[in-house]
């Protein structure tokens, strides 16, 4: 989470988790993703936390995401991993590729990736654009792997995921 990030200044702590918006369960990334999304820039909303063991209560009032991080993809970009249901873009403020859309009911959005998220490791390269993330995919499916990990920079955040390749 970053310091001065919406997160932070809505009040959440670092090792919060979050277990429902309003009357909406949190049982995985992607629920989190779809609650936030249902709710208008600019609404409060009731955040149900687990902190330090004790479930508590957040009002919060939901911003609207940074015009840095709304990437836009066009061409090669909006192809980007097929069937994984990504699209991908620049990400003009660094290394990376940034998420711009996720297919619902995709790999990608059940393994909770949202728009927004930074793709900075794809297998085992570094990722400088879009274009470092299908190579990394395609040279996965070639060896005949079945998933290939990410690392993914969220708010601040790094974390590794696995994210299992359909076939083409």
């Amino acid at each position: 989470m970053e310091r001065d990030g919406p997160a932070a200044k809505a009040g959440l702590q670092p090792g919060d988790v979050i277990t429902a918006v309003g009357e909406r369960p949190v049982t995985q990334p992607r629920d989190l993703a779809e609650a936030v999304a249902a709710v208008k820039p600019g609404s409060s909303v009731t955040l149900h936390l687990l902190r330090d063991g004790k479930t508590i209560e957040q009002k919060v009032t939901l911003g609207q995401a940074p015009d840095t991080r709304e990437a836009r993809a066009t061409g090669e970009e909006r192809q980007a991993q097929g069937n994984l249901g990504l699209a991908l873009a620049p990400n003009r403020g660094g290394e990376g590729a940034v998420i711009a859309e996720v297919r619902p009911d995709s790999v990608a959005a059940n393994q909770g990736l949202q728009p927004g998220d930074v793709i900075l490791r794809a297998g085992d390269r570094p990722v400088k654009g879009p274009r470092d993330v299908v190579e990394a995919v395609g040279a996965a499916r070639k060896d005949g792997k079945t998933a290939i990990a990410l690392q993914v920079e969220r708010e601040g955040g790094r974390a590794f995921l696995a994210l299992p390749l359909k076939a083409s």
